[in-house]
């Protein structure tokens, strides 16, 4: 996964949408020299980080994660560590109290207003310790009402869990994926069928 050291962001202007008036112009609102492997719009604030954490090697990688209240406040690093995020395809999903990422292969969380030194605490995930199989690196993260979601990728399958992100129950088994590589993006929505509102996941898988 390509690294960016900025982030530009278009700020579009509701009358600059009309017809015979101009849109605003693209500007960089984030010039990080750690990278950018990814960011997220959380509420009135921005998160991003860089992934690919490498410790022990001949070419070890700092992996970051900074957050930002709002997208003109300063910025905080919450994560500057070769353990974190040690998968390209990894994120940072968080709350108003905690960030959520995977460390050393184990989920952890963060809080927001823990120094960047501060260790993560880990979330008890029973039955795996780490959350994630021996070979695989990290994992996709998805946080929606409380509960995160994420793939344990094993001999070309992804079984897809779930579990209360204040780790209160123990990980819960959804589906298995038949999909010969690990998810890349997760989203949750809403359909209607029959007048009936179901919540579904839509899932891509890092080979497309």
């Amino acid at each position: 996964m390509k690294s960016f050291g900025r982030l530009g962001v278009l700020l579009t202007m509701l009358a600059g949408l009309e017809v015979g008036r101009a849109a605003t112009l693209p500007a960089t609102l984030i010039n990080d020299p750690s990278g950018i492997s990814d960011y997220d719009l959380v509420g009135q604030g921005i998160d991003w980080w860089s992934t690919h954490g490498v410790c022990g090697t001949e070419f070890p990688h700092t992996a970051t994660i900074r957050v930002r209240g709002t997208l003109s406040a300063g910025t905080k690093q919450l994560a500057n560590d070769c353990a974190v995020l040690t998968g390209y395809h990894d994120n940072v999903v968080r709350d108003d109290a905690y960030a959520y990422f995977f460390s050393n292969r184990q989920l952890v969380r963060k809080a927001l207003n823990a120094a960047v030194g501060d260790p993560a605490q880990p979330l008890a995930t029973q039955g795996f310790v780490p959350t994630l199989p021996a070979a695989q690196a990290g994992a996709v993260l998805l946080l929606d009402n409380g509960t995160l979601y994420w793939g344990r990728y094993v001999s070309g399958n992804v079984d897809l869990y779930s579990m209360p992100a204040d780790g209160s129950t123990a990980p819960h088994y959804i589906v298995t994926f038949v999909a010969g590589d690990e998810i890349f993006k997760m989203r949750k929505f809403r359909v209607s069928d029959g007048g009936v509102d179901i919540d579904a996941l839509a899932v891509l898988f890092a080979n497309g």
